[in-house]
């Protein structure tokens, strides 16, 4: 029987300051918190196939929520999914297509689809490890669609009162970075929800780590909620603990259910 669930948004979070890889002690710890009964899921608004990526040692022995909410995978085997209708998304992507300056961004199960009109913008997204297609049309997309995100050079957070005020009844709407607006079905929040019940667990028994808007609904949800330090202000004064290095934390939730076989900080 699992003792704890510990959820972890990706960048910004575990990722920091442009990093590309993980700190090795993670997987040491997420080892050795399942080996105790200590499950660990990698939430991100990044797709299965990045994620994966990132987290080689051990994806087979943890959970992934993929595309902000949008699907729960274990062991390549799809658990939970949300898509949107296709036509609903072909409409928002022409909505984000006339907006001058930003670039539109479709995520299925098994790529990143778009028509770019930067070039560096589609390298840029092929260098995060996803499947990238570029695409003539998105009603031409033939698998269900879990995200759609668009891309805000100037910041995110001054285009979301724009699109929320038409699309707020049609998705699920946050700011997921700097220069991103996500459109969903899902949230964070209810598929670690999902999780969590489906392992027996309680929101008290949930830890959860997040820098963005994104991840408030994961943060609301977990008994034991943790904002990374360098957050925005705004997301700050909501009063959650804050914390500077998740893997620091870990081996202090690890410690408190009696494990000592902890990874090393490498100084």
């Amino acid at each position: 029987m699992w003792k704890a669930l510990i959820a972890s948004d990706v960048d910004g979070t575990l990722l920091q300051e442009g990093a590309k890889a993980l700190p090795e002690e993670l997987f040491t710890l997420i080892r050795s918190g399942l080996a105790h009964d200590i499950q660990f899921v990698a939430a991100s608004g990044r797709d299965y196939a990045s994620l994966t990526s990132l987290f080689a040692p051990v994806k087979d022995e943890i959970y992934f929520i993929s595309t902000n909410g949008g699907q729960l995978f274990h062991k390549d085997r799809l658990l939970l999914e949300y898509s949107v209708p296709k036509t609903t998304v072909a409409d928002l992507a022409a909505a984000i297509e006339a907006a001058p300056g930003l670039e539109v961004l479709v995520s299925t199960s098994t790529a990143s689809l778009m028509k770019p009109h930067n070039h560096g913008f589609h390298k840029a997204i092929a260098g995060l490890g996803n499947r990238v297609l570029l695409i003539d049309s998105f009603l031409d997309i033939d698998e269900p669609i879990m995200k759609v995100s668009a891309y805000c050079p100037e910041g995110a957070l001054a285009q979301y009162e724009r699109f929320a005020d038409e699309w707020g009844e049609s998705f699920k709407i946050t700011v997921a970075g700097d220069t991103w607006l996500d459109f969903n079905a899902a949230d964070k929040g209810g598929t670690l929800a999902h999780l969590s019940n489906s392992l027996g667990l309680e929101a008290g028994q949930v830890y959860a780590f997040g820098d963005q808007y994104n991840d408030l609904p994961m943060l609301d949800y977990a008994g034991q909620p943790f904002l990374m330090g360098h957050a925005a202000e705004a997301l700050r004064r909501r009063g959650y603990p804050l914390t500077a290095y998740v893997p620091d934390e870990i081996r202090r939730i690890l410690q408190a259910h009696g494990v000592d076989e902890l990874g090393v900080r490498a100084v």
